[in-house]
């Protein structure tokens, strides 16, 4: 077979090398055609009973406790939206519980997902054999500073990118009493990729009130930092507006405390 070039000069292209050509062609049209109709079909079938059902049961695996999901639906930009996330009561450890208003997964162009979870609320409950419920958030029972986030991280880091927004924890010990609280909580976790596919992560956490076991209570509390792939802490930075001890709070710093609470909500 021959063609001419754009100087006009003539040059020979064999039928196995046009084949071929045209065969990658007709299979990468046929591979977009194929990803449209099924981008097209999940866009309808999020919005369906069986969908919802679906998304009910794999939480439910996944987590190890009865979920619920009121609807599912399609966000923008192209992202599965479930509302109304809510467990059900474990007979056996009643104050153990996760619910959530709103869960957003999507794609993003890294190949990763991106978790948005929205309005959590978690209660952690410490077992009197020392375990914890719900056995799927059980790594955030004894998560008490920074340098712990990263190891409870560490399974699903590389193919998510988490975002936590607006949320509480509270942890029980065994007898019904509150160990420590978080509230009004926001946290980020981003990979950073460095020259050499050197991977780092990007952490920031905000607490509006944070009291700890010892009843020491912070308020107002940011913190951001890095770490690596081994876990080692690389930077942290750490802003306290008012910190309550044995009791004793600054009302001044209360008032201020209360104010950036407002803004939260």
């Amino acid at each position: 077979m021959k063609t001419l070039n754009k100087d006009g000069r003539k040059f020979t292209v064999s039928p196995e090398e046009a084949g071929g050509k045209w065969r990658i062609r007709t299979f990468l049209v046929t591979l977009v055609i194929l990803v449209v109709i099924l981008l097209i079909f999940f866009a309808f079938a999020v919005h369906t009973e069986m969908f919802r059902v679906w998304a009910e049961e794999y939480l439910s695996d996944k987590m190890g406790m009865s979920i619920s999901v009121a609807k599912t639906r399609l966000g923008p930009p192209y992202c599965l939206v479930l509302e109304g996330v809510d467990s059900a009561p474990d007979l056996q450890a009643e104050l153990a519980s996760f619910s959530a208003r709103e869960i957003r997964v999507a794609l993003g162009l890294d190949m990763r997902l991106r978790l948005k979870v929205s309005d959590c609320k978690l209660s952690m409950l410490k077992l009197e054999d020392g375990t914890w419920r719900p056995v799927f958030f059980s790594r955030l029972g004894t998560v008490r500073e920074v340098d712990q986030i990263a190891a409870t991280t560490e399974e699903f880091r590389k193919r998510i990118r988490l975002n936590i927004a607006r949320s509480s924890i509270l942890w029980f010990d065994a007898d019904g009493s509150r160990m420590a609280r978080a509230e009004y909580l926001d946290f980020r976790m981003d990979p950073v990729v460095l020259r050499g596919d050197r991977r780092l992560y990007e952490c920031s956490l905000s607490v509006y009130d944070l009291v700890r076991e010892d009843g020491s209570r912070e308020q107002n509390v940011r913190e951001e930092w890095l770490f690596t792939e081994d876990n080692r802490l690389m930077r942290a930075e750490e802003r306290t507006l008012n910190v309550e001890r044995e009791g004793k709070l600054d009302e001044g710093a209360v008032d201020a405390a209360d104010t950036g609470a407002a803004k939260l909500k």
